[in-house]
């Protein structure tokens, strides 16, 4: 079995501020299309946004080959 993790440690802030929420929708939505989305006002203030400072990240990798590790 070949298996990677990362967990993270950090303070989370849950994002109220709605033009702020719309920001991390965009940066989300890019990674999926070009497009330019719209969002509709009780869409924006219905879904929950956080962000998450980290302050401590560690990885593992198991049963990978050296070469199959990356620093991806």
């Amino acid at each position: 079995m070949k298996s990677r993790s990362v967990i993270c440690h950090g303070n989370v802030r849950f994002i109220e501020d709605m033009d702020e929420k719309r920001e991390a929708l965009d940066i989300i939505m890019q990674q999926y299309t070009s497009d330019e989305f719209k969002y509709s006002e009780p869409a924006v203030r219905n879904v929950k946004v956080w962000e998450v400072k980290i302050s401590k990240m560690t990885c593992r990798s198991f049963g990978l080959r050296p070469s199959e590790v990356t620093s991806e």
